[in-house]
């Protein structure tokens, strides 16, 4: 079994390589971007979202506000492949008036069927150390799991 992995341009190569893998036959993969732009036309894309659906082995993780999983846009022709999960701290979405019932924040990893708008974009949520603080402090609040290293 083979984990192919990459952060934005990797996490676009990432896409290449398992688009590479499939189309020649190996079909022992994972898929995991952070923060990969779209890569794919839709023809490419729906050959490769298959293998993803069928075994649920590709995952793409999304800092909510980073906007460079936002290009280039959808209306272009472009598209993702795989699961996105979005590493979310604020209030529970889908309740317009969360933010006036003082609702606390929270953490959440939440898996949306579609592409979800990241607003507010915030360019520092693309950094690779943002990926990893934001998705540990998800991982502690969520599960109690504790880096031993950190």
């Amino acid at each position: 079994s083979v984990v192919v992995t990459g952060h934005s341009l990797g996490g676009a190569l990432a896409n290449l390589c398992a688009l590479n893998l499939y189309e020649s036959g190996f079909h022992d993969f994972r898929l995991s971007t952070w923060g990969a732009p779209r890569v794919w036309g839709k023809s490419h894309s729906s050959r490769l979202h298959g293998y993803c659906e069928a075994k649920h082995h590709c995952i793409r993780w999304v800092n909510w506000g980073d906007f460079i999983t936002t290009v280039p846009w959808s209306i272009t022709g472009f598209r993702h492949v795989g699961s996105p999960r979005y590493i979310y701290y604020g209030r529970p979405t889908g309740n317009p008036m969360a933010s006036l019932t003082n609702q606390p924040k929270k953490w959440s990893l939440l898996e949306y069927s579609q592409d979800m708008s990241a607003h507010p974009f915030n360019p520092l949520y693309h950094k690779t150390d943002n990926y990893i603080e934001r998705l540990q402090k998800a991982m502690k609040a969520l599960f109690n799991v504790v880096d031993p290293d950190a």
